[in-house]
């Protein structure tokens, strides 16, 4: 861990701390220590300082940065490596080219903004600053093929789900294949992108984007079912609380996948999900129409029944439900 990262922490858990107590902690000066705590006044942090009694935080900025999230964080994989943007075009996209690079799997990339933020099929996914939670995972799974992608998808539908639960109380539904809703607003979304050769993936990147804190002020008028949590429920919730709670979760799941299998995980889905049993529209490559959702297989595909009595099995596509 950073001597950066230690000070931080430092000051998170202690009223007052000297600089020579830092310093003796850290093995380094107290210029040092003093040039560090500059460091973090310079983002925003607002520190304290007397004399006798040395240094004592007394508030953090309103960004998700890397120390503040790994404070306490206790994962075993998911965010060991946090990079942070203020603003960037895709954090998929970021990390993606990262993983090429070979960072370690559990490299999470956040941004308080995107300009290029995307869903499937590149449609574009609009943030408000300073609201949303918007990150990227970078996961390598051992000898997953890639037919077997989608499970990571519904890992994350999983956690965020419970995690907005946990944290406000309220019931979040999830939309086939991806999309997290509430009272028929759309409240989240997930990317999972690959790299992989042959049928072998190489390393994985989930991109999800959470609607938190906005109002509907925050909203271009061309969004009518775009949602938040705060709009669906009235909490208020802490980013930070939040972000934290939620990698804990991934990769509590992310352990438990690895150690028994992921047919618990999918039946959970398949409790959260709202679209097993509806009447939807359809639309799949050639194939659109209307119908029943029949089941959802263990792969994640859709079987419905159209209104000729024809059965189709929907591995990817739009379904609205009506």
């Amino acid at each position: 861990m950073p001597n950066k990262e230690i000070i931080i922490h430092y000051l998170l858990r202690h009223d007052w701390i000297s600089g020579s107590e830092l310093a003796e902690k850290l093995s380094i000066s107290r210029t040092a220590v003093w040039n560090h705590i500059s460091y973090f006044r310079q983002k925003g942090y607002i520190i304290d300082s007397h004399p006798k009694s040395g240094y004592r935080l007394l508030n953090i900025p309103d960004s998700l940065y890397p120390e503040l999230i790994r404070f306490d964080l206790n994962t075993r994989i998911i965010g060991n490596k946090i990079i942070h943007f203020p603003v960037t075009g895709s954090t998929n996209d970021d990390l993606l080219n990262l993983g090429a690079q070979g960072y370690p799997e559990g490299t999470v990339v956040i941004a308080e903004q995107q300009t290029k933020g995307k869903g499937r099929y590149n449609r574009k996914w609009e943030s408000t600053y300073n609201k949303s939670i918007l990150f990227s995972l970078l996961l390598r799974p051992d000898n997953i093929k890639l037919m077997d992608c989608y499970q990571f998808t519904i890992l994350s539908s999983v956690c965020i789900v419970e995690t907005l639960f946990d944290l406000t109380g309220s019931q979040f539904s999830i939309k086939w294949p991806n999309d997290i809703y509430s009272q028929g607003k759309k409240i989240a979304g997930i990317l999972t992108e690959l790299r992989g050769e042959m049928e072998l993936i190489n390393y994985i990147v989930v991109g999800i984007g959470i609607n938190l804190n906005q109002d509907t002020t925050d909203f271009p008028d061309n969004l009518p079912s775009a949602g938040s949590v705060y709009l669906s429920t009235g909490i208020m919730l802490d980013r930070f609380q939040y972000i934290k709670c939620l990698l804990k979760k991934i990769d509590h799941y992310y352990f438990y996948m690895k150690n028994n299998g992921f047919t618990d995980i999918f039946e959970k889905w398949k409790t959260y999900c709202d679209t097993n049993g509806k009447r939807v529209t359809f639309s799949s490559g050639n194939i659109s129409g209307s119908g029943i959702v029949l089941d959802i297989n263990s792969d994640g595909a859709l079987i419905i029944q159209d209104d000729n009595n024809m059965k189709f099995t929907i591995y990817s596509g739009d379904i609205s439900i009506i």
